[in-house]
């Protein structure tokens, strides 16, 4: 069935709302969805941290469990921030390899969306590497999640991402633990920050739910 102009208007407007601003992504992907105004707020100061206009390049996310944090800021967010620039590089980290691969099928599922591939016509992911916590785009940017304490060695970050390091409230609850997720934040993620290749300074986002005050968003804060 041939496709009217009325359509295909309708569809040319919806890629360029998908490629106008993350709300606009996050609106197309998800038409059914009703944002909370939370979860607006969230998504328009994650916009303006992609744009370089939030005033800092550092964010921290503190909400409690099922708020939706990690759908927007750890899965959503690096396929619009990669879309809108392919030659830069995401490196995601979770409290384990498992959650992080999680992470990571979801952003390379997201990146695979013929919405996605039609409203950004730079962006395409490289055929040499499409593992699910490691792929590659064909402007030599890159995708890479891994556990606290995964290798992150030769691994570049313009944007740095550290999404729930403690697992539960049992974990936060031990100096030990808290003590490792604190060094591998300091000595194996922050020292992979590096600007994008125009120059603009690498941005982060950590996303936690707050179980111990002497946690990362508290020694950040």
């Amino acid at each position: 069935m041939p496709v009217t102009r009325k359509e295909a208007a309708k569809h040319l407007l919806k890629l360029m709302d998908t490629r106008e601003s993350f709300r606009g992504f996050c609106t197309s992907l998800y038409p059914q969805f009703k944002f909370a105004g939370f979860q607006e707020e969230l998504i328009d100061t994650l916009d303006k941290l992609e744009r370089g206009d939030l005033g800092t390049t550092r964010l921290l996310i503190t909400m409690p469990p099922r708020h939706g944090k990690s759908f927007f800021a750890t899965v959503l967010f690096p396929v619009y921030y990669l879309a809108c620039k392919p030659n830069r590089n995401v490196l995601s980290t979770s409290y384990n390899q498992d959650l992080a691969k999680t992470f990571g099928r979801q952003v390379r599922d997201h990146a695979r969306e013929p919405l996605v591939l039609q409203s950004f016509d730079t962006f395409e992911m490289s055929d040499e590497s499409r593992a699910v916590d490691d792929w590659r785009t064909t402007a030599h940017g890159s995708y890479y999640a891994t556990g606290v304490g995964g290798s992150t060695t030769g691994r570049a970050a313009t944007l740095l991402i550290l999404d729930d390091p403690i697992k539960a409230r049992e974990e936060a609850e031990s100096a030990t633990q808290r003590n490792k997720v604190w060094s591998y934040y300091v000595s194996a993620l922050t020292t992979r920050k590096q600007p994008e290749p125009d120059g603009t300074a690498a941005i982060e986002i950590i996303i936690l739910t707050r179980w111990h005050p002497d946690d990362v968003a508290g020694r950040i804060m």
